[in-house]
């Protein structure tokens, strides 16, 4: 990962300390940017066949190939950053003149939700930047971002640029189906002939997902039941509303009732003396997630005693 940001660093992510010398950053902040965002993906624009890929994309989303006409956009690369040229002096974002990535659901996501996109550039004269979203590149349904002032120097900053930012700009909202979102980010320029380089773009938001796999630590037999330890594993953005298990490797599934939220989940009923092999699995408001690995579980034996007369 390159660079973080401000709103990141207030997430508690790790930052490299060579990051904390660039430049003063021009960052527009909205509330929810401060509660569950993660960085989606983004593009570094690398040599190679990678110059357009993405990388770094979380689960539960795919992100597509950057997109840029050809016919619209002239396009060169230098080192790791991205030369565009040919923009006019209005945004002409549904005649091309643009910048394309298309994010899209999982099947086993719930939805997803981009706040903000980071772009790091430089350019000889700042000018404004818009972003629209809608479902085809270059699209112009929806503005989420179009802030009036203008925008770059001849150095490389980062600019974030939120949604719901500037005239005529709404909230991004959240994505439900497998459709893909393309977000078409377009700029201005007072000279057709004037460089725009990017060096790389960011995407940030939220993904709802199942739960990933908790770990079994402990299993503890008792008189017909087995106390399983565990510790969770991530929720998905959505909160684990119980622990799912099974005693036959994963054949068939039980939910406790009621709800086992914390460790241990005891399950009880068994028959003395008899292996099991355990697993767990949370469950959110998306559905139930990835199981642990079989655990052998032995309850203790039948002790009989003779008595005599």
């Amino acid at each position: 990962m390159r660079k973080l940001h401000a709103h990141q660093m207030k997430a508690f992510y790790l930052i490299p300390f060579k990051y904390l010398c660039a430049s003063t950053l021009f960052l527009l902040f909205s509330s929810h940017l401060f509660a569950a965002d993660i960085l989606m993906g983004q593009y570094d624009f690398t040599s190679g066949a990678n110059q357009l890929k993405p990388s770094n994309v979380t689960q539960g989303i795919t992100m597509g190939d950057i997109i840029i006409d050809p016919a619209q956009i002239t396009t060169n690369y230098t080192g790791n950053a991205v030369e565009l040229s040919n923009w006019t002096s209005g945004m002409s974002i549904s005649g091309g003149k643009c910048i394309n990535l298309s994010i899209t659901k999982g099947i086993t996501t719930s939805q997803f939700n981009v706040n903000s996109i980071i772009v790091r550039l430089k350019r000889t004269t700042a000018n404004k930047i818009q972003i629209n979203f809608g479902a085809a590149a270059n699209t112009s349904s929806a503005k989420m971002y179009a802030v009036t002032s203008n925008q770059g120097t001849t150095s490389y900053v980062s600019y974030t640029l939120t949604e719901a930012n500037g005239t005529g700009a709404v909230l991004v909202p959240a994505v439900t189906t497998t459709t893909p979102q393309f977000f078409a980010i377009g700029t201005q320029s007072a000279s057709t002939s004037e460089v725009v380089y990017i060096d790389w773009i960011q995407v940030w938001g939220t993904v709802t997902t199942t739960p990933a796999a908790p770990t079994i630590t402990s299993i503890t037999p008792g008189d017909s039941q087995l106390s399983v330890a565990f510790t969770a594993g991530g929720d998905g953005n959505s909160p684990i509303s119980n622990y799912e298990y099974s005693t036959n490797g994963g054949s068939s599934w039980t939910t406790p009732s009621p709800a086992v939220t914390t460790s241990p989940l005891t399950i009880s009923s068994l028959t003395n003396g008899t292996p099991y092999d355990v697993q767990l699995r949370a469950v959110n408001a998306v559905g139930s997630g990835t199981a642990t690995a079989s655990t052998s579980g032995t309850l203790l034996p039948t002790i009989g005693i003779m008595v005599e007369f």
